[in-house]
């Protein structure tokens, strides 16, 4: 092979290469899809405070958290306070949705990712609905099943989630999680009272036999049985469970509401607490254990 046969050779490989990297270029790029992410709801970060009522619907039934007068309170349970932080999170999630990706289509394929019409049998899905006071719906989606991982880290989840009123399901990133149970929309605290603060306590039994306890001041850890017969000693347990009923205004919450007089408390079967704070708050307590 002389030089001028080398050259030709030369160049034409360097053709060859240089036109196979164009074609696998090309090739590259044309089987590749560019995902922009887009926020599935993008007219609600300007209307959030515009947010007026919650609607959640799943299989188990319906309710609405309202706010009214400044005050948000659950409406399927007599109007009663409701937690305001949940509220915040919600609205704000589903403000920060994005469309990650387009899902199906087909109404048959929507219980596999949970996105069906919440009357459909056997639905799983969840139905939210953001409306204004006037009642006009700001934004509602069907939400499906949670993605927990989409690619960003421990704390990247993703939702499926589709629109009522379209038929194409999305895959949004976003952690966006509603309750199924009305009660967890609650402010369920009653009251929250360490018992540093508590200086005597005093129970009545329907049978009439009572039991009061008190401390001097706060300094002094263990509470005296002012009811103890003379002659009777304490049991080693005693002062434990002294402790625990001076402890009952600690983190007490509710499990169920009732309206005023929905409920009849038998005389015969009613226990009463009292307890008293060091600072002068007095609490009173009716208290019925209902089968």
């Amino acid at each position: 092979m002389n030089s001028k046969t080398f050259v030709w050779l030369s160049a034409l490989t360097v053709v060859v290469v240089i036109a196979a990297g164009f074609s696998v270029s090309e090739r590259y790029w044309n089987s590749q899809t560019i995902r922009v992410e887009r926020p599935a709801f993008p007219d609600l970060a300007d209307k959030m405070n515009d947010v007026a009522e919650l609607r959640i619907e799943n299989s188990d039934g319906k309710y609405s958290v309202k706010r009214v007068k400044d005050k948000w309170t659950v409406i399927d349970k007599h109007n009663y306070p409701a937690k305001f932080s949940k509220i915040r999170e919600l609205i704000t999630a589903v403000s920060n949705l994005l469309v990650v990706d387009t899902k199906t289509k087909n109404p048959k394929l929507y219980p596999r990712i949970s996105v069906q019409d919440v009357k459909d049998k056997d639905a799983d899905s969840k139905y939210l609905g953001l409306k204004d006071a006037s009642g006009k719906v700001i934004a509602e989606l069907l939400i499906g099943n949670r993605k927990f991982s989409m690619g960003g880290g421990e704390d990247d989840e993703g939702i499926y989630f589709r629109r009522p009123s379209e038929e194409q399901a999305y895959l949004g990133r976003g952690r966006l999680e509603l309750s199924r149970d009305i009660l967890d929309w609650l402010d369920q605290t009653l009251v929250n009272i360490k018992i540093d603060r508590i200086q005597r306590v005093h129970t009545r039994r329907a049978d009439g036999k009572e039991i009061i306890i008190s401390r001097k001041s706060a300094a002094v850890k263990d509470f005296l049985l002012e009811t103890l017969a003379p002659g009777a000693k304490l049991s080693d347990s005693a002062d434990s469970k002294l402790t625990d009923l001076a402890n009952g205004l600690k983190d007490m919450e509710l499990r169920d509401i009732s309206p005023e007089g929905g409920i009849t408390f038998p005389k015969d079967k009613i226990f009463t607490a009292t307890y008293q704070t060091f600072k002068g708050l007095t609490v009173n307590l009716n208290v019925y254990h209902r089968q």
